[in-house]
Protein backbone atom coordinates (compact mmCIF):
# COMPACT_ATOMS: atom_id res chain seq x y z
CA UNK A 1 0.00 0.00 0.00
CA UNK A 2 1.12 3.20 -1.23
CA UNK A 3 1.66 5.99 1.80
CA UNK A 4 -0.87 8.65 0.41
CA UNK A 5 -2.83 5.52 0.29
CA UNK A 6 -2.19 4.56 4.07
CA UNK A 7 -2.66 7.85 5.47
CA UNK A 8 -6.59 8.30 3.65
CA UNK A 9 -6.92 4.65 5.03
CA UNK A 10 -5.24 5.34 8.75
CA UNK A 11 -7.65 8.47 8.98
CA UNK A 12 -10.81 6.83 8.15
CA UNK A 13 -13.84 8.47 9.25
CA UNK A 14 -11.35 11.02 11.82
CA UNK A 15 -12.84 14.01 10.67
CA UNK A 16 -16.50 13.23 10.88
CA UNK A 17 -16.58 11.41 14.03
CA UNK A 18 -14.95 14.69 15.49
CA UNK A 19 -17.11 17.03 14.48
CA UNK A 20 -20.37 14.67 15.04
CA UNK A 21 -18.76 14.34 18.67
CA UNK A 22 -17.64 18.50 19.12
CA UNK A 23 -21.04 19.70 17.59
CA UNK A 24 -23.29 16.86 19.78
CA UNK A 25 -24.59 15.83 15.88
CA UNK A 26 -27.19 13.11 15.57
CA UNK A 27 -28.75 13.92 19.48
CA UNK A 28 -25.56 13.77 20.86
CA UNK A 29 -25.01 10.19 20.51
CA UNK A 30 -21.54 10.25 20.18
CA UNK A 31 -20.97 12.73 22.75
CA UNK A 32 -21.15 10.22 25.47
CA UNK A 33 -18.72 8.23 27.57
CA UNK A 34 -17.79 4.78 25.03
CA UNK A 35 -17.68 7.41 22.38
CA UNK A 36 -14.55 9.59 23.83
CA UNK A 37 -12.99 6.50 25.00
CA UNK A 38 -12.81 5.30 20.80
CA UNK A 39 -12.54 8.48 19.69
CA UNK A 40 -9.32 9.47 22.73
CA UNK A 41 -8.18 5.99 23.33
CA UNK A 42 -8.55 3.23 20.90
CA UNK A 43 -8.80 4.75 17.31
CA UNK A 44 -5.70 6.93 17.91
CA UNK A 45 -3.51 4.13 18.94
CA UNK A 46 -4.81 2.50 15.77
CA UNK A 47 -4.60 4.82 13.47
CA UNK A 48 -0.44 5.88 14.44
CA UNK A 49 0.16 2.02 14.82
CA UNK A 50 -1.32 1.40 11.01
CA UNK A 51 0.47 5.03 9.64
CA UNK A 52 3.83 3.53 10.82
CA UNK A 53 3.62 -0.04 10.28
CA UNK A 54 1.00 -0.66 7.17
CA UNK A 55 -1.06 -3.13 8.95
CA UNK A 56 -2.99 -4.10 12.61
CA UNK A 57 -1.86 -7.05 14.20
CA UNK A 58 -3.14 -8.39 17.34
CA UNK A 59 -0.71 -6.34 19.78
CA UNK A 60 -2.16 -3.39 18.06
CA UNK A 61 -5.40 -4.47 18.94
CA UNK A 62 -4.86 -5.23 22.24
CA UNK A 63 -3.05 -1.66 23.40
CA UNK A 64 -6.11 -0.13 21.56
CA UNK A 65 -8.45 -1.57 23.68
CA UNK A 66 -5.90 -0.92 26.59
CA UNK A 67 -6.16 2.66 25.50
CA UNK A 68 -9.68 2.53 25.19
CA UNK A 69 -10.47 1.47 28.62
CA UNK A 70 -8.08 3.38 30.39
CA UNK A 71 -9.93 6.62 28.83
CA UNK A 72 -13.15 5.45 29.65
CA UNK A 73 -11.73 5.01 33.16
CA UNK A 74 -10.20 8.35 33.10
CA UNK A 75 -13.75 9.64 31.97
CA UNK A 76 -15.72 8.15 34.32
CA UNK A 77 -13.51 9.32 37.51
CA UNK A 78 -13.20 13.05 35.89
CA UNK A 79 -16.58 13.82 35.32
CA UNK A 80 -18.36 13.79 38.74
CA UNK A 81 -14.82 16.03 40.06
CA UNK A 82 -15.74 18.37 37.07
CA UNK A 83 -19.73 18.56 37.45
CA UNK A 84 -18.77 19.73 41.73
CA UNK A 85 -15.82 22.34 40.50
CA UNK A 86 -17.95 23.52 37.71
CA UNK A 87 -21.66 23.22 38.27
CA UNK A 88 -22.10 22.69 41.99
CA UNK A 89 -22.69 25.85 44.13
CA UNK A 90 -22.35 23.96 47.38
CA UNK A 91 -22.34 20.78 49.08
CA UNK A 92 -23.41 19.63 52.60
CA UNK A 93 -24.06 16.55 54.90
CA UNK A 94 -22.90 14.12 56.88
CA UNK A 95 -21.63 10.25 56.70
CA UNK A 96 -22.28 8.42 59.40
CA UNK A 97 -20.75 5.24 59.55
CA UNK A 98 -22.01 2.10 61.35
CA UNK A 99 -19.73 2.48 64.58
CA UNK A 100 -21.03 5.65 65.11
CA UNK A 101 -18.05 8.15 63.35
CA UNK A 102 -19.43 11.01 61.54
CA UNK A 103 -17.15 12.62 58.52
CA UNK A 104 -18.50 16.22 57.34
CA UNK A 105 -19.65 15.30 53.39
CA UNK A 106 -18.00 18.96 51.27
CA UNK A 107 -17.16 19.23 47.75
CA UNK A 108 -13.45 18.37 48.35
CA UNK A 109 -14.49 14.87 50.34
CA UNK A 110 -16.03 14.34 47.13
CA UNK A 111 -13.14 14.61 44.90
CA UNK A 112 -10.88 13.39 47.08
CA UNK A 113 -10.53 10.02 46.12
CA UNK A 114 -11.56 10.02 42.32
CA UNK A 115 -8.92 12.78 41.40
CA UNK A 116 -6.25 10.54 44.00
CA UNK A 117 -7.05 7.45 41.17
CA UNK A 118 -7.23 9.66 38.60
CA UNK A 119 -3.18 10.68 39.63
CA UNK A 120 -2.46 7.09 40.58
CA UNK A 121 -3.80 6.06 36.49
CA UNK A 122 -1.84 8.48 34.74
CA UNK A 123 1.46 7.57 36.40
CA UNK A 124 0.66 3.91 35.62
CA UNK A 125 0.24 4.56 32.12
CA UNK A 126 3.31 6.51 32.16
CA UNK A 127 5.22 3.52 33.66
CA UNK A 128 4.10 1.19 31.21
CA UNK A 129 4.95 3.69 28.23
CA UNK A 130 8.62 3.87 29.70
CA UNK A 131 8.21 -0.08 29.97
CA UNK A 132 7.34 -0.74 26.51
CA UNK A 133 10.37 1.79 25.32
CA UNK A 134 12.55 0.10 27.48
CA UNK A 135 11.43 -3.44 26.03
CA UNK A 136 11.21 -2.12 21.99
CA UNK A 137 15.00 -0.92 22.76
CA UNK A 138 16.44 -3.86 24.53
Amino acid sequence: MASAERSRASHGSSPSSAVAYNLELFGGRFHGDPWFALAWGGFPLLTGYFAVAGRIRLEAVLAAVFATLSSHAQRLLSTPVRTVRRRTASVSGTIVYRDGREEPLDAESLMRVPEAALKALAAAVVCLAVALVVLHAS
